[in-house]
């Protein structure tokens, strides 16, 4: 396609114009894609600290599985040396010094 002078004259201070407009709509998809960048970015990171809380919510149930099992142990330990004391005709309760008529008694020194 041939441009003839008289064109070229009206086409030369078009010319800012439209190049102004095509750098504004190539930053506008710039800037979009950027934002949605930004966006995504975000929304991968709370997924991950979701996951990370998910992660240490089961240890942490673990963790207090584990340690009210070792207090059941405990209470079945004690409650077994409880009932062989018994048994035994011991005291379960020991008293203050081993002698059970001062362990009813307070002694206060001022």
């Amino acid at each position: 396609m041939a441009i003839k002078p008289l064109d070229l004259q009206v086409m030369l201070p078009k010319m800012p114009e439209v190049a102004r407009i095509h750098g504004t709509d190539m930053e506008r998809q710039l800037m979009a894609s950027q934002r949605g960048d930004i966006e995504t970015k975000q929304m991968v990171d709370a997924d991950l600290k979701e996951v990370r809380k998910k992660k240490d919510a089961q240890k942490v149930t673990l963790h207090e599985k584990k340690e009210e099992e070792k207090e059941n142990k405990k209470r079945q330990k004690r409650q077994g040396q409880r009932e062989a004391d018994s048994r035994d005709g011991a005291d379960p309760k020991p008293t203050a010094g081993g002698n059970p008529e001062r362990s009813h008694f307070i002694d206060i020194k001022l």
